[in-house]
């Protein structure tokens, strides 16, 4: 989920959209550990200010409420320890 987190700011349109593709398929509770595991780096693609950032950001913003769900709370509670 790394790579594609990174991908998603790409500066290649077809990177970026197959990146955004792919982590969409990826918001459901079976993979809450792995976005937990990558906290740092979605907040840190969150605070991007740039004109491009804007696009993704509600993709980000995806990803927090879904580790907001009462599925996730395990995953987010096992990454904070």
């Amino acid at each position: 989920m790394y790579f594609l987190l990174i991908r998603l700011y790409d500066w290649v349109v077809n990177v970026r959209e197959a990146a955004r593709e792919a982590l969409e398929i990826r918001l459901i509770p079976e993979y809450a550990p792995e976005m937990v595991g990558n906290l740092a780096l979605i907040s840190r693609l969150q605070m991007r200010r740039d004109p491009a950032a804007r696009d993704r950001s509600s993709l980000i913003d995806s990803i927090f409420e879904l580790l907001k769900n009462a599925e996730c709370q395990e995953a987010v509670l096992a990454g904070l320890k």
